[in-house]
């Protein structure tokens, strides 16, 4: 004989259903956390792929012309991403012209990244840190750096000259000493 009556369901069988559902409820809360910092380096690369080089306005042309052979500084503005927040920010570059041909380079010291200034009396950059001078054209010329000051891309467009990534500080050609290979 069938009894379709169910048996009641005792202590430990009621112990052994909770704590199966807890880890179960538990799993499924972890598996998506889980699952994007395995897969998140593939969604980085896609998303380095589709961002397109940034570049911002620096001066018109007619302003650059006046640029000679002593450095001049130029504020660049841009944008800067940071987290869902978006603000508006600018950093400094040097315009000299040097054989007739405008050059940009950056006024961050190839040394340990410190900003530079130009000094007028002495006539060259000088890093206030550690002591790094280099000449009107960003050359090396005494103190600790190992390079020149790094040179920036840049183009000019409907009578503007703009600066290729503004928001890469530590330009390619020296590596962030505060990041450890």
């Amino acid at each position: 004989m069938n009894q379709t009556a169910e048996e009641p369901i005792g202590r430990r069988h009621f112990m052994e259903r909770a704590i199966l559902s807890i880890f179960g409820a538990i799993g499924v809360m972890l598996t998506p956390p889980i699952l994007g910092y395995i897969l998140s380096p593939v969604f980085r690369i896609r998303e380095d792929l589709s961002q397109s080089t940034r570049w911002a306005p620096v001066a018109p042309v007619s302003e650059m012309e006046t640029v000679g052979d002593l450095p001049r500084t130029f504020d660049v503005p841009y944008r800067v991403k940071e987290g869902w927040r978006v603000r508006e920010t600018s950093r400094q570059v040097y315009a000299v012209r040097k054989g007739g041909e405008l050059a940009l380079f950056s006024t961050f010291c190839t040394h340990l990244g410190c900003p530079t200034a130009w000094d007028d009396a002495k006539r060259m950059v000088i890093c206030p840190c550690h002591g790094g001078l280099y000449n009107n054209f960003g050359e090396v010329i005494g103190g600790p750096p190992p390079r020149n000051l790094a040179s920036l891309e840049y183009k000019v467009e409907n009578g503007v000259v703009y600066l290729k990534d503004p928001a890469n500080v530590y330009e390619v050609g020296w590596k962030d000493p505060r990041k450890r290979a």
